[in-house]
């Protein structure tokens, strides 16, 4: 079996340490503002790949 070089827990860590320096001086509602702001970001990044990525068939 092959080893992967991949950590998930490791970059699970990091993705929460950039979280937190992002929202830690923030208050209540403004941490709710950036949830709310990130969430429509993904969403919109999650439309442009699956645009990007349909297959498109041709009738024979």
């Amino acid at each position: 079996m092959k080893k992967s070089k991949f950590n998930c827990v490791k970059m699970k860590r990091c993705g929460a340490e950039t979280v937190e320096k992002k929202t830690r001086t923030m208050t209540g509602e403004e941490e709710y503002k950036f949830w709310i702001e990130q969430t429509q970001n993904l969403k919109q990044l999650q439309k442009l790949k699956l645009q990007r990525n349909k297959v498109q068939y041709v009738n024979i």
